[in-house]
Formats: structure tokens, C-alpha cells, sequence
């Protein structure tokens, strides 16, 4: 339960890291700055969660 809470609080950090980082598309950079950079890890780590969430609930739904 403990790891649950611990992972709606991250999710929750990423949402807003997300949000930030639209903003931050609004201006024009190169393919290899450290915005874009940046950009390809969060996304990686947003992906990343999506599959640990997915996990989550498939192990709610066997556990119940």
C-alpha cells in the first residue's frame, strides 16, 4: 500500500513536469538540445508509468 501512495505522489510530479514541459514546446530548439534531451527522459519516465499503472491495475483486479 505504502509503494501505491508512493506512486500516485510521483504520478502526480510528473503530471505537473509534463505540463511544464508544454509550455517549454512552445519555443522552437534544435533536435539535440539539453531541452530536448530532457524532454525524450520525461517522456521515457511519463511511458514508463503509464506501464507500472497498467501493472498496478492488473494486480489490483487478480488480487480482488
Amino acid at each position: 500500500m505504502h509503494l501505491l501512495q508512493e506512486a500516485k505522489a510521483l504520478r502526480t510530479t510528473l503530471e505537473q513536469q509534463k505540463q511544464e514541459l508544454e509550455k517549454a514546446e512552445l519555443f522552437p530548439e534544435g533536435p539535440d538540445t539539453e531541452v530536448s534531451r530532457l524532454k525524450q527522459t520525461l517522456l521515457q519516465y511519463y511511458n514508463q508509468l503509464k506501464e507500472d499503472e497498467e501493472r498496478e491495475y492488473q494486480m489490483q483486479f487478480q488480487f480482488e
